[in-house]
């Protein structure tokens, strides 16, 4: 975990988190209720998948951030780049154990994330929220999201590019291959 400045965090520190989290971030989903786990995820999630779900959100080729507040992993936001194309849409999600909703840790998280996505080239920001959550969808709406209803809530935040850094995008180095036998 690297820890980050961060003056709009009430409590705790605003940490980034890479694979080598994947563990604590696995163990924060655990600690979730039901209501939570159902709103992170918009649906039942037995603990055995929750390893999984861990290690896909603390890939490298993803963005996380972690609140910790006393030592623990209480909040945690992912971002889910698209494909490597300039202007691919980023996919963002976020959980906030019970206890700590409602104290600003969400904004803080989404605040984090928004500009790595606008960074890596992401021309939108999308969140999937029930319609149910409630405080998903104000946090949506304080960030200027656009949100469209069907079961399900999609809040879409289009993102202009960055001002002052530049991510080039580059395809793969060609390998060498053999000539082909005459």
């Amino acid at each position: 975990m690297e820890a980050l400045e961060s003056p709009r965090l009430p409590l705790g520190r605003l940490v980034r988190l890479d694979g080598a989290d994947a563990p604590d971030v696995a163990a924060h989903y655990r600690r979730l209720d039901a209501a939570a786990r159902y709103c992170r995820f918009a649906g039942v999630v037995p603990d055995a998948l929750l390893e999984r779900l861990a290690a896909e959100a603390t890939h490298p080729a993803h963005r996380c951030f972690g609140v910790v507040i006393d030592g623990v992993l209480r909040g945690v936001a992912e971002c889910r780049l698209g494909s490597p194309v300039a202007g691919a849409p980023a996919e963002v999600a976020l959980s906030i154990e019970s206890a700590w909703q409602g104290q600003g840790l969400g904004g803080v998280l989404l605040g984090a994330l928004i500009p790595e996505a606008r960074v890596a080239g992401a021309r939108s920001v999308h969140l999937s929220a029930l319609a149910a959550n409630a405080a998903m969808l104000r946090l949506a709406r304080r960030y200027g999201m656009t949100l469209t209803r069907d079961g399900e809530i999609e809040a879409v935040l289009s993102l202009s590019p960055p001002e002052a850094v530049a991510v080039p995008v580059r395809a793969p180095a060609a390998k060498s291959m053999p000539a082909p036998a005459a």
